[in-house]
């Protein structure tokens, strides 16, 4: 697995995929899209096997309500 993050502080957004490289290609398993419009932060987390649901809930129960389990 490899994690990539690209987070822009000047435009207060950012882009973290996760994914597994293979001889024959990437392929994305879990990408996270934060930005921040009018002083509201959105996040986004978006799967492409369905393995991910339960990680894409705690990384957005981490995000809504500061959850210790992420930490």
């Amino acid at each position: 697995m490899i994690s990539e993050g690209q987070l822009y502080s000047d435009i207060k957004s950012g882009d973290i995929t996760m994914s597994l490289h293979a001889p024959f290609g990437k392929y994305t398993h879990l990408r996270i899209k934060i930005e921040t419009n009018n002083g509201k932060t959105n996040v986004a987390v978006s799967n492409e096997f369905e393995r991910w649901d339960e990680l894409a809930k705690v990384i957005k129960d981490w995000v809504i309500n500061e959850t210790s389990f992420c930490r």
